[in-house]
């Protein structure tokens, strides 16, 4: 089953097709760590959607509280989405999605 977490409550209307196939909609927010971890109650494999946050220090804060969240709910795998080769394309040597990949958060 797919459950989709969601912080923006207009989203589950949105998402209405996915409950006519057996999945389930969540809410959860990445400035709330207690919503992820109830949000993540019973998942095994979590696909982490990199924050659209443009400051990367509130991105990092907020990809370590998913993280510490689905750890915490027993999440078994996460996955992702960041780009490829990161420091090269941002040309700086440390990036956000470096941090949240190699889990030094």
């Amino acid at each position: 089953m797919i459950i989709a977490g969601v912080r923006n409550l207009g989203m589950f209307s949105t998402l209405e097709a996915l409950k006519d196939q057996g999945g389930e909609i969540r809410f959860m927010d990445y400035d709330s760590p207690e919503t992820c971890q109830k949000a993540f109650t019973g998942v095994n494999k979590l696909l982490l959607i990199s924050s659209s946050h443009t400051d990367d220090t509130v991105r990092l804060t907020q990809h370590t509280s998913v993280i510490n969240a689905a750890k915490k709910a027993g999440v078994e795998h996460i996955l992702y989405t960041s780009f490829a080769f990161p420091q090269v394309a941002l040309k700086i040597p440390v990036s956000v999605h470096r941090l949240t990949e190699q889990g030094h958060i």
